[in-house]
């Protein structure tokens, strides 16, 4: 609904993807929507006039590919489909890769070709790399470095902003327009997007004879019941993340994952310290571990400065109160370590009286 006009047609994307056939002289490597079924079609028929023959790495795209075929939508010419080792033997001027791994998802074929990791394919100087899918906002950066390491290993790559191969599935404003004006709806409530599209799409709807107050847009957790008279909202429900973490669902909260991302940001520095019950007095310690926080053999010296900071938190503290003092001595470790390194790491005393 942001971008004016027409969406890019796959007659259009057919178009660019035969004049890359026909100019590429190495290997065609193409990574795509495993599910995009008249993409992987246009990839065969192209191999095909090119005299190209197409193997398969990734097990999403050999499912949908058999299940195409077996359902009668996708047609593979004769003598076409390849094993990957049959496409080894192979010219590189006859081969055309087609891999998983549009996302920069770390286990795909291509992640793993980008890694020089994959098992039966490499990456060499003059592959071409065709990344005939939309960048999905959240996987901008892997995709990124998947890019940058197939250039390293000397691969050109091809993606939808240098190069017309990928169309998107989302319609264009002029779509749009063109369903809104032959539906004629009633009521219109927009439900794909981020709040900002919603609100533009019902815009939109208003311009195109929707009444305003029946063009809505609703919230995660704000119910519509449809009836025979019209519409009705009602009273919102609950409707927040459910996290599913190994074998529990629901059971991690929001000061779980803060906790997590403290850790994952600065590290943790555990503190032993054992006492006597009755004098008040150390017996072992303090111990100092760093994990994550800071190399222990570089930083010795640091670490040594801070025991200090605990022995004199235990002289100070009142004697006998072992929760206070577990406060204390988190409480001076962190100002400690954000004076010398501007670092704020996760403290956790364990003071043990015996």
């Amino acid at each position: 609904v942001e971008r004016d006009g027409f969406a890019l047609t796959e007659r259009e994307i057919m178009a660019s993807l035969r004049e890359i056939f026909d100019k590429a002289r190495g290997r065609i490597i193409v990574t795509l929507f495993s599910s995009h079924i008249q993409r992987l079609q246009e990839i065969f028929d192209l191999a095909a006039a090119c005299g190209r023959k197409v193997a398969i790495s990734g097990k999403s795209l050999a499912r949908n590919i058999d299940l195409a075929r077996e359902l009668g939508y996708l047609r593979i010419p004769a003598g076409t489909l390849l094993e990957v080792e049959e496409a080894g033997g192979l010219p590189d001027g006859q081969v055309v890769l087609v891999v998983t791994g549009s996302q920069g998802e770390p286990l795909a074929a291509l992640s793993r070709m980008s890694l020089d990791e994959h098992r039966q394919m490499r990456i060499k100087k003059g592959d071409l790399v065709l990344l005939s899918s939309r960048f999905i906002p959240g996987n901008v950066l892997a995709i990124t470095k998947v890019i940058n390491r197939l250039y390293k290993l000397g691969a050109e790559v091809l993606y939808e902003k240098v190069q017309a191969i990928h169309a998107s599935g989302h319609a264009h404003r002029e779509e749009l327009r063109i369903m809104l004006e032959a539906v004629k709806p009633k009521y219109f409530v927009p439900i794909h997007g981020e709040y900002r599209h919603l609100v533009k799409h019902t815009r939109l709807a208003v311009e195109c004879g929707v009444a305003p107050e029946r063009a809505i847009v609703l919230e995660d957790g704000q119910p519509l019941t449809i009836l025979a008279q019209g519409i009705r909202l009602e009273d919102a429900v609950p409707a927040e993340r459910i996290l599913v973490d190994g074998k529990g669902v629901g059971d991690v909260g929001q000061s779980v994952l803060k906790e997590r991302q403290l850790l994952a940001g600065e590290g943790m520095v555990v503190v032993l310290l054992v006492m006597d019950k009755e004098t008040g007095e150390i017996t072992l310690g303090p111990d100092i571990v760093s994990k994550g926080f800071v190399f222990e053999q570089q930083y010795a010296h640091l670490l040594e400065d801070a025991k200090c900071v605990v022995l004199e938190e235990v002289e100070n503290s009142p004697k006998g109160n072992i929760k206070k003092l577990k406060e204390r001595v988190r409480m001076a470790l962190r100002r400690f370590f954000r004076t010398v390194l501007d670092r704020d790491p996760v403290v956790v005393p364990l003071v043990i009286a015996i």
